[in-house]
């Protein structure tokens, strides 16, 4: 098997770590390019990328047009798109693969031909974890292609797997689409839903970090309110892409159910006591479902939620919080 690997690292005022997270991809026998996409940084980092394009002729340069910043999403794309090897993976500019990063994701694609991704487990490197980051970002266990997409985080309670603890055949992204730029943020949690629906993914090490990711005070996944006000656009996004790919009808039920609990998380518990605001919000975002998504109007969770939100009588009670499917 041609197990060659392009390493997409998207850059953004990284300057202190970049040198230590190229470093960890070329030291991967494996990686055969290492492409930085300079978004636009304000630091010395597009200084230090130039810097590393020279030390290493696996090490290549790309930019937006104009020097322009475009976000995580765009950027990534633009590295998948630049890439030239069969397998694409992806690390953060801040964050370092560990020893041996794909010589078990290399083993379960020789051993399966079939399979297009494989997700490993993934440490935190700073000491200073904060309380909502857990140790390891995975899975509570090995799951079969099948039955991943209702186990993961958000649609199920299993655990998810983290970006660069991903390894993808090229051909996943004519299946997915890249990720979606209109998305500043969870923009790699929505394009992960899409590739547990419709991916044959299979596990590696769930157990032991391949890669580790570096927390510090830039790290917006950290701030819990600014992540619950920006979940719902990444559930919609996620909603109208199952729609429009006509996925089974139990996968896109599910991310509803999971669009309605951050709706209801980010309207009723983080926005006080503004009645009419929240009632405002509840009708316009059930009657926008019933109105964009025909297929939907039957879907119980979208019933109950208009049923509630013009307090009209219910005969069973949802749990936005339970999966439907499992």
């Amino acid at each position: 098997m041609d197990f060659k690997v392009s390493v997409v690292i998207p850059v953004y005022n990284a300057a202190p770590f970049l040198k230590e997270a190229v470093q960890s991809a070329l030291s991967q026998p494996e990686v055969q390019e290492v492409l930085l996409i300079e978004d636009g940084s304000t630091d010395n980092s597009l200084e230090i990328c130039t810097i590393l394009t020279l030390a290493d002729q696996r090490v290549q340069l790309h930019q937006h047009k104009q020097g322009h910043n475009r976000g995580a999403a765009a950027t990534r794309n633009l590295g998948i798109n630049q890439s030239k090897c069969p397998f694409i993976t992806f690390l953060d500019a801040d964050d370092v693969y560990a020893t041996n990063r794909f010589s078990n994701a290399r083993k379960v694609f020789e051993n399966h031909p079939e399979c297009q991704g494989v997700y490993e487990a993934v440490g935190i490197l700073s000491a200073d974890r904060p309380a909502n980051k857990p140790l390891l970002t995975t899975l509570s266990r090995p799951l079969s292609p099948e039955a991943l997409f209702y186990h993961i985080s958000p649609v199920g309670n299993g655990g998810y797997f983290h970006l660069i603890g991903l390894t993808v055949k090229r051909e996943v992204f004519a299946i997915t689409g890249l990720l979606n730029p209109s998305l500043r943020v969870s923009q790699d949690t929505e394009w992960m839903l899409r590739i547990a629906a419709t991916c044959i993914l299979l596990p590696g090490h769930l157990d032991e970090p391949v890669a580790m990711r570096r927390i510090h005070d830039s790290n917006r996944s950290t701030d819990e309110n600014f992540m619950r006000k920006h979940k719902p656009a990444m559930a919609m996004q996620a909603l109208k892409w199952f729609s429009a790919q006509g996925l089974p009808a139990d996968k896109t039920s599910e991310i509803l159910r999971v669009f309605l609990k951050y709706h209801f998380e980010w309207v009723h518990l983080y926005n006080g006591g503004n009645r009419i605001w929240r009632k405002w919000k509840d009708i316009t975002s059930g009657l926008y479902i019933w109105w964009a998504f025909p297929a939907l109007r039957k879907n119980k969770f979208l019933i109950y939620h208009l049923r509630l939100t013009f307090r009209l009588p219910v005969t069973n009670h949802l749990n936005y919080y339970d999966s439907g499917a499992f």
